[in-house]
């Protein structure tokens, strides 16, 4: 499942998948205000890190995460 997770955001690499990233990025802000531009900055070699410090801080397993990401 994990490997689902990672695949997907591997994809975000790309021009438009980075620009599809700071429209969900975005709507994380406005929906999540605890979560500050820092907390969802993405970078290639951190993305992992990224996404355990949005887990923690919004209190998600990773597949809730990785189900309010594909819905965004």
């Amino acid at each position: 499942m994990e490997n689902v997770y990672l695949n997907k955001l591997a994809s975000l690499k790309s021009p438009v998948k980075n620009n599809n990233w700071n429209n969900k990025k975005r709507i994380l802000k406005a929906k999540f205000t605890s979560l500050t531009d820092a907390d969802l900055r993405f970078d290639d070699g951190n993305k992992n890190a990224m996404l355990s410090k949005v887990q923690v801080r919004l209190g998600m397993t990773k597949d809730e995460l990785s189900s309010l990401l594909a819905s965004l």
